[in-house]
C-alpha cells in the first residue's frame, strides 16, 4: 500500500517526460510538478518531493527557498544525481568524482560502491547489484546523517539526513536513475528507480526509527 504522497519535478527534457509518464514509474507518484510553473500550491499536499536527475541547476536555484520551506514543514526532499547540487544546495557538500564507465568490462571489476548496512530498509526494495552502474560523486556526511550507499572514496553516494534541515529530511544521491531510465539504457538504473520509489512510497523507513 502506498502511503507517502510523492511529487517529482519535470524540467521538460525528453528523459524526464519518458521516465515520468512511464506507467511503472507514474504509479508511485501523487503528482508530477512542471518546474517552470512550480509554486507552493503544488506542494501543499505532498509528503516527498523528488528533484529529478539532471534537472539544470539554473532552473533549481530560484526555487531553493520553496524547497527549504517544504523541509521546514517537516517533509522529505530527495535530491537525485547530476543536478549539480554543489551549485544550488547549501546544506550538503557534494564532491564530484571521476566516473568509471567501464568497470563491468574488466575481469573481477567492481564499481567501488559500498553498503555499510545491507539490512537497511532500502534494500528490501532494491537488490545491492541494482545500485551499481556508475556514480558521479558523493556527499560529505555530517552529524545526524546516514550513509546508505558509500563509495571507496569515502563519501555517501546515497545520504539520508534528518538533522540538517529538521524537522524535514533530505535524501540525496549521486546516482541518476531517472535519466538512464528515461534515456532507455542501463537496466540496473531502471531496477534501482523502481525500488527507490517503492521505498519512498513506504515512507523511506530507516533501520531504527515526513505542508507548507
Amino acid at each position: 500500500m502506498q502511503d507517502a504522497r510523492i511529487g517529482a519535478l519535470d524540467a521538460g527534457t525528453y528523459y524526464h517526460r519518458a521516465a515520468l509518464t512511464d506507467p511503472a514509474v507514474a504509479r508511485w507518484l501523487h503528482r508530477t510538478c512542471y518546474l517552470p510553473e512550480l509554486d507552493a500550491a503544488a506542494l501543499v499536499d505532498l509528503d516527498t518531493l523528488v528533484v529529478t536527475c539532471r534537472t539544470p541547476p539554473r532552473r533549481i536555484r530560484p526555487i531553493v527557498p520553496l524547497l527549504e520551506r517544504f523541509l521546514a514543514a517537516g517533509h522529505t526532499l530527495v535530491i537525485m544525481g547530476e543536478t549539480f547540487p554543489e551549485e544550488w544546495w547549501p546544506h550538503h557538500r557534494f564532491v564530484r568524482l571521476p566516473v568509471d564507465f567501464t568497470w563491468w568490462r574488466r575481469p573481477g571489476g567492481v564499481s567501488g560502491l559500498q553498503f555499510p548496512d545491507p539490512s537497511h530498509p532500502l534494500f528490501s526494495h532494491v537488490a545491492l547489484e541494482h545500485c551499481q552502474w556508475h556514480y558521479h560523486g558523493g556527499f560529505e556526511v555530517g552529524s545526524g546523517a546516514t550513509t546508505v550507499i558509500g563509495c571507496r572514496e569515502g563519501h555517501a553516494v546515497l545520504l539520508d539526513d534528518t538533522a540538517c534541515c529538521a524537522p524535514g529530511r533530505v535524501i540525496a544521491t549521486g546516482l541518476d536513475p531517472f535519466y538512464h531510465h528515461g534515456a532507455g539504457f542501463m537496466p540496473n538504473a531502471t531496477r534501482f528507480l523502481h525500488g527507490l520509489l517503492g521505498w519512498l512510497a513506504d515512507g523511506a523507513q530507516r533501520p531504527s526509527v515526513s505542508m507548507l
